[in-house]
């Protein structure tokens, strides 16, 4: 009968070490799951510690790029403000010009009724008014110039204009990436580190 309940009690020793390998076994696997669950953890967070670099590093070049287009935009408002006063001078120039062009042809219309008392001097008029015509034309190419420079140094900011907003959207997006993943990063709040 001591027999019995020593074989019994053994087989129940044996079932709950049986029990406690099984369980043993199922915590070592629980275990190296969550193992391998950190290690591609650390793997996530290892990728997106080097997008957040990339992106940092992105950032600053658009900021470098940002400062020196400003200062571009500012250097070509300044050279229009520039072509514009001097167009402006050459506008009033070109009226005086005409006012006195105007004033020659009056003068070339006397001289020509007068043309058979002084054919000499008459002829020296005409050549005066042709010279006055030609500085004319010379001005109007002039003030045309200046309003074609003047034309492209706008389409030059413009254009600038367009290369800072796209840098501008590019940051916005960026920015909105890294907080789709979730990653805290101070120039998601407009800091620069």
């Amino acid at each position: 009968m001591r027999n019995a309940k020593l074989q019994q009690e053994n087989e129940q020793h044996s079932l709950v070490c049986e029990q406690l390998s099984q369980e043993n076994q199922q915590k070592a696997l629980e275990l190296k799951a969550k193992e391998e669950e950190v290690h591609q953890m650390r793997l996530d967070i290892g990728k997106l510690n080097k997008i957040r670099e990339q992106i940092h590093k992105k950032l600053h070049q658009i900021e470098d790029q940002k400062g020196e287009v400003e200062q571009h935009k500012e250097t070509l408002k300044n050279q229009i403000l520039g072509l514009e006063r001097e167009v402006e001078a050459s506008k009033k120039q070109a009226e005086l010009d005409k006012k006195a062009m105007d004033e020659l042809l009056r003068e070339r219309d006397i001289l020509n009724k007068n043309m058979l008392k002084a054919v000499s001097a008459t002829q020296k008029q005409i050549d005066l008014v042709k010279l006055h015509e030609q500085a004319k034309r010379n001005l109007e190419e002039e003030i045309q110039n200046y309003k074609e420079e003047a034309q492209k140094q706008r389409k030059i900011i413009f254009q600038l204009e367009k290369e800072r907003d796209r840098y501008i959207n590019e940051a916005s997006d960026l920015t909105q990436k890294m907080d789709s993943v979730g990653v805290y990063w101070p120039l998601a709040e407009g800091k620069l580190c």
